[in-house]
Order: C-alpha cells, then sequence, then structure tokens
C-alpha cells in the first residue's frame, strides 16, 4: 500500500499513447496504399526479423522498448520470442 491509499485517495496513471494513434494510422494507410487488410490482433508473434531488430536494439518508437537501458537489455539477452 502506498502513502496515497493509506490515506484514502486514488492514484490512477494515464498514458498518452500516440502509438494506439499511430498504428491505427499505418493499418488505414496500409489498406489505402497497398489494399491490403491488416489486423493488429492476428499479426504472428514467430517472425524471426522482428526479433532481430530487437535483439539489436533497433527499437526506437516502440513503446516500452526505446530507452536506452531498454535496448541495453534487448542487446545483452537477445530475444527470440514474445516471452523472453
Amino acid at each position: 500500500m502506498n502513502a496515497l491509499e493509506r490515506i484514502g485517495l486514488l492514484k490512477m496513471d494515464f498514458l498518452g499513447l500516440t502509438t494506439l494513434t499511430v498504428l491505427q494510422d499505418t493499418v488505414r494507410s496500409i489498406q489505402q496504399n497497398r489494399g491490403m487488410q491488416v489486423d493488429l490482433d492476428t499479426l504472428a508473434l514467430e517472425d524471426a526479423d522482428t526479433y532481430k531488430l530487437f535483439s539489436r536494439g533497433d527499437t526506437t518508437a516502440i513503446f516500452q522498448f526505446e530507452s536506452h537501458g531498454m535496448r541495453d537489455i534487448l542487446r545483452r539477452y537477445q530475444p527470440t520470442r514474445i516471452e523472453d
């Protein structure tokens, strides 16, 4: 229990997730420019090229993976699957 909860206050974190807007715009752009439907809910999680990007720390502008510390961890641990 943190100090705010002890005095009866509710702590709420609101994130300005511009990433969601970027994803929505990207899906729309792919549809308009390439004629392809992309369903983010059914994307394959076993894409080797994506894990290579993560293993190199090439994660600029990827929510939760863009900080210097996270990039260092990715380079050190070399993820190869979603569970990593």
